[in-house]
């Protein structure tokens, strides 16, 4: 069978892990408000929190944090990372982004051995994957529904939160984590197992909405990754750098990427804000033209390490230390 629970694996299972009172990183309990009474301009999901920061380490966070239950409404079917995207030109730039990191996984693993997509959707990387290497290919999602596709490929999927799913230790030689620590109860316990089931030597790929970016300090709460209520952690480099070495890791390279869905979505979210248009799976009919327009302002960006997405890799030492 395809999907597997973590009652159908023979692993140590652990109970669920929410985050309480506090901050996760560092524990403190003084915050800052960043984002008061956050609104979803993209499917007008109905919720209530604040984005808060905190003022020992500044790691951002909504507040309250929604609980697994509170997950599955945040999503519509519509959802617009579930499939392919429709417009051509956006999906060229999807296409583009996509063989990027296809070469650098093949530079870190070369032609053999067992990869773990995390938030695998539809399975699209994956599919991309099998057709460039003879590796293992497993996935995970929180939705069954949105692996589906996945799933109907033959790949062996994962349901369930990823501290929750039973998966042996040291199995994987690399995780892919893009665009979704961001959408995690608990970025600690979430790369605390990735840790575990990476094998001595293994890697973690991270991509990841950078907060301390340019257009989050213009756009505030119309930024397009702030994505309320689905992201639930906002970082910096230097708080999920401390969130790795934490749990063990070490970074190897954090960069800034060219991706201008920070620009795009902030304009559009302030254009869309009073909900007066209609939008299709969360986009404007203009949106793929926006993407285009605010690619010279990006690379500025990413000369200064700022732009709206960070990409991180990071590796499990040979020799497994004790975390920080």
């Amino acid at each position: 069978m395809a999907v597997q629970s973590p009652t159908q694996q023979t692993a140590v299972e652990r109970p669920p892990v929410e985050a309480s009172g506090g901050c996760v990183l560092c524990h403190g309990t003084d915050t800052t408000v960043l984002i008061a009474d956050g609104r979803d301009y993209e499917y007008g999901v109905a919720f209530q929190a604040d984005v808060v920061q905190c003022q020992r380490c500044g790691l951002a966070y909504q507040q309250p944090m929604p609980t697994l239950a509170d997950l599955p409404r945040y999503y519509p079917p519509h959802y617009a990372n579930y499939a392919a995207p429709a417009h051509p030109l956006t999906r060229s730039l999807v296409r583009l982004a996509e063989a990027l990191e296809v070469r650098d996984s093949r530079r870190l693993m070369g032609r053999q051995g067992r990869v773990l997509d995390v938030g695998c959707a539809d399975g699209h990387y994956l599919a991309l994957l099998r057709r460039h290497a003879q590796w293992a290919l497993e996935g995970s999602d929180l939705h069954a529904a949105a692996a589906r596709g996945a799933i109907e490929q033959g790949f062996p999927v994962h349901l369930g939160q990823l501290e929750d799913v039973a998966l042996p230790a040291n199995r994987f030689t690399l995780l892919r984590m893009n665009h979704l620590l961001e959408h995690v109860i608990n970025p600690v316990t979430t790369l605390q197992t990735a840790y575990e089931i990476l094998q001595p030597g293994g890697h973690l790929l991270i991509e990841t909405p950078n907060i301390g970016c340019w257009d989050f300090a213009l756009f505030k709460r119309y930024w397009g990754a702030l994505h309320l209520p689905r992201h639930t952690y906002f970082f910096t480099p230097e708080t999920v750098q401390r969130l790795l070495h934490q749990a063990g890791f070490q970074v190897i390279q954090l960069h800034s990427t060219l991706m201008t869905t920070g620009w795009a979505l902030g304009v559009q979210n302030f254009l869309e804000r009073r909900g007066t248009r209609r939008l299709v799976g969360g986009r404007a009919t203009y949106y793929p033209w926006l993407l285009i327009a605010f690619v010279p302002v990006v690379v500025a960006q990413a000369l200064f390490g700022r732009s709206t997405m960070m990409r991180v890799v990071a590796r499990k030492p040979e020799v497994s230390h004790a975390r920080a």
